[in-house]
């Protein structure tokens, strides 16, 4: 279970029994539902796949271009000097120590650049949220994912799942 289910899971088990004492109601939603209907995530979840796609490429560029160094090294290390044979192996790691670089800066330049890209998204989802849950008075939302939570007490719990999506419509 991760740290984040934990803590929702922590932070239920202590509220909701608060909650049912002092007749507080609560909203609940589906993320992933109220994300995918938001024109802005398609958009950002586009430019992610197309970022993604640019570094995959380079990543197999770069693979090419060492297994075609590689493949012209086997081809001709019987005939090389031994001094030659050691500055292409070298060059060989090398190259090859710059993509494994090049792969660890990618996928933290991507995992920054995704935080950034989807930054206004969630932004504007929250500002939403907390309108709604302002407007009909709950004591706090609660995201609902398919397998975060298995029970929700509707007599206490209002699902605003399509109301966000109206509302996410026209803010």
């Amino acid at each position: 279970m991760t740290l984040q289910k934990r803590f929702i899971y922590t932070l239920l088990l202590t509220l909701l029994p608060i909650a049912m004492s002092a007749q507080m109601r609560f909203g609940y939603y589906d993320h992933d539902v109220v994300l995918q209907s938001m024109s802005d995530y398609t958009e950002a979840k586009d430019a992610v796949e197309k970022l993604n796609k640019q570094y995959e490429d380079e990543m197999q560029r770069a693979a090419a271009d060492l297994n075609s160094k590689y493949e012209d090294f086997l081809d001709g290390q019987k005939d090389f000097a031994p001094s030659i044979l050691k500055k292409r192996q070298a060059e060989l790691q090398d190259i090859y120590n710059k993509n494994i670089a090049f792969r660890k800066d990618a996928e933290k330049l991507l995992a920054e650049s995704e935080k950034a890209i989807y930054a206004p998204v969630l932004q504007r989802l929250n500002t939403v949220i907390r309108q709604v849950g302002q407007q009909h008075g709950y004591a706090f939302v609660i995201r609902h994912d398919a397998d975060m939570m298995p029970f929700i007490n509707e007599m206490i719990g209002e699902d605003i799942t399509e109301e966000l999506i109206e509302l996410l419509k026209n803010y």
